[in-house]
């Protein structure tokens, strides 16, 4: 990998799935914020910058969907991976 990994931000609820993904991709070199919700990934999504967003569809306070809508409504989308069940 670059000096600058690869900034992944996953949103997740299931906590122990969230922590053997990050874990595994960080071994490969890659950044990974974890956000438990929707609503607390859009924030970080806002404070930061992402090469990939990967969201999960069923989350508490703000969905999979939901989360995609709001951030194609912002522009300029990296690329997003919907992880469902």
């Amino acid at each position: 990998m670059s000096k600058n990994p690869i900034r992944i931000l996953y949103m997740e609820d299931e906590v122990d799935a969230a922590q053997l993904v990050r874990n595994r991709l960080e071994k490969l070199g890659y950044h990974i914020d974890l956000a438990a919700n929707g609503e607390e990934g859009l924030n970080l999504y806002r404070q930061g910058y992402y090469d990939v967003v990967a969201v999960d569809q069923h989350m508490p306070f703000v969905d999979g969907l939901t989360v995609l809508r709001r951030l194609a409504v912002a522009g300029n989308l990296p690329p997003v991976i919907m992880v469902t069940g």
